[in-house]
């Protein structure tokens, strides 16, 4: 079931790749379309990521490594 949930998005978003194509070609000259396209789809994985790098704790090996062991005992007690 997971690989066939997989293949079904990666196939998904190619086509949804190729329509919004052939839409931007339509609504925009093909010189200014690409740049478009480009401007719709980097904020959306920009803002997710910078989200979830607020709310993610350091990694116990990290934190092992710079020394904080009171810091690293919470994070691995938590994941329990």
């Amino acid at each position: 079931m997971l690989v066939s949930f997989s293949e079904t998005s990666i196939n998904i978003g190619i086509l949804l790749g190729f329509v919004s194509v052939f839409v931007f070609n339509a609504v925009f000259e093909p010189a200014t379309a690409w740049r478009v396209m480009l401007f719709c789809g980097v904020p959306t994985p920009l803002l997710m990521t910078y989200l979830s790098l607020c709310v993610m704790p350091e990694t116990p090996r990290w934190l092992y490594t710079q020394g904080r062991m009171d810091e690293c005992r919470e994070v691995t007690a938590g994941a329990l």
